[in-house]
């Protein structure tokens, strides 16, 4: 096996790259395998860079992902995609950058008047939106910065606008044509506030972690699913039985930089693992922080191509079969600094796997994921959320 040979983190022992017999590394019995997704690949060929927006990612991958994970979940009734996050560290570099270059800028709103629309928006009885295509004498793409242009978060892609003028035209046609009213204000502030922000986009993360806990697995099924279910017997009936929390790791371009190394389950421990615990004022989060032993088995797989996916099993309620993977204990490696590469490009997208009977029939419809809810909220309630105990608890003898 090909040895990486430098790391981000650095375990004891050294990462092996998995790539030389992929078929080795099974998700249930190691906690991660790598899988082949052309499905995921032509869907980001589709969408193209708009892949970076929330409702295209839930609406065009989330299927996808859903049917993915379930598939390699024998006898899974049902998964649900409920949350996702993008890596890219050179675009939030630039957004970072940008938003403090013009922190002090202020464009002003519209005025309350009927603005002529050119002809790309047609407006609605119910104040929604659709879209007419109109197709440019020459083809042409639209630049990153317009693809963040504050029209696109009203919840429908201007993806015929082809320059920064002609989507701001749009956007303003859009809010005149919305009468000037508070609500269409109130989306213009917030909008202007979060202008050039790529929604749940993050940089990799350099430490060896894992996403849930023993508790915090358990409590965050609970937590999606109760709004779902028609009563509280219904909800514990469903996670009375086996439930899972299953990451698909999918690179939007060939992995030439900190690729995902993962600790195989047989040699993973408790004892190599402490749990950080946040306390927020409706909710307790835990992820487990992990500690380098000589007992860990680190497994990378070189050159991730988009045609490919890493499934991760970052959370399962079964506690009683030793040779089942529970978690996934995970982190971003630092290939030979002095090999040119480019950035990491990749989305992570979280899946809740039941295996309850009723799992299709006794949930209310459609699912609408959590982050997606709380972002919206969020943006017209002026809600942050601040924690307000933050704890490290030790090592023991049990996850």
């Amino acid at each position: 096996m090909k040895v990486m040979q430098e790391m981000l983190y650095q375990p004891k022992k050294k990462v092996y790259n998995g790539r030389s017999d992929p078929e080795r590394f099974k998700l249930h019995q190691h906690g991660f395998q790598l899988i082949s997704t052309p499905a995921m690949a032509a869907a980001k060929r589709n969408e193209g860079e708009a892949i970076y927006e929330a409702e295209i990612t839930v609406s065009r991958l989330f299927p996808i992902a859903e049917a993915i994970v379930k598939h390699h979940c024998p006898g899974a009734i049902r998964a649900i995609a409920f949350d996702h996050i993008l890596r890219n560290p050179q675009r939030l570099k630039e957004e970072r950058a940008f938003s403090a270059k013009n922190k002090n800028t202020v464009i002003p709103p519209p005025p309350p008047v009927k603005a002529e629309s050119s002809g790309l928006i047609k407006p609605m009885n119910n104040h929604r939106l659709a879209s007419e295509p109109v197709v440019p004498s020459e083809p042409l793409s639209p630049t990153p910065l317009l693809l963040r242009h504050p029209s696109l978060k009203l919840g429908r892609r201007f993806r015929h606008c082809y320059s920064e003028e002609q989507a701001t035209h749009e956007y303003y046609a859009v809010l005149a044509e919305l009468g000037g009213s508070p609500s269409a204000r109130l989306i213009h502030d917030k909008q202007m506030n979060a202008l050039y922000h790529t929604k749940f986009l993050q940089g990799t993360l350099p430490h060896a972690h894992g996403d849930y806990t023993a508790r915090s697995g358990r409590s965050r099924a609970r937590q999606l699913l109760e709004p779902f279910t028609h009563d509280e017997k219904t909800l514990n009936y469903i996670l009375s039985h086996r439930f899972a929390i299953i990451n698909l790791w999918h690179a939007f371009k060939t992995v030439e930089s900190q690729p995902l190394a993962m600790v195989t389950w047989p040699s993973s421990s408790p004892r190599d693992v402490s749990t950080s615990r946040i306390t927020f004022p409706h909710r307790v989060g835990e992820t487990y922080t992990v500690h380098s032993s000589d007992k860990q088995h680190w497994v990378y797989f070189d050159q991730v191509t988009p045609d490919e996916a890493i499934l991760l099993k970052v959370y399962d309620s079964l506690e009683d079969d030793p040779h089942l993977a529970r978690f996934c204990m995970h982190s971003a490696i630092s290939p030979d600094p002095s090999l040119p590469s480019r950035p990491r490009e990749s989305m992570e997208i979280r899946v809740l796997v039941l295996w309850a009977p009723n799992a299709n029939s006794s949930l209310k419809e459609p699912f609408v994921p959590p982050h997606v809810r709380i972002d919206l909220d969020s943006h017209t309630k002026g809600i942050i959320e601040a924690p307000t105990k933050i704890e490290n608890i030790p090592p023991s003898d049990h996850w």
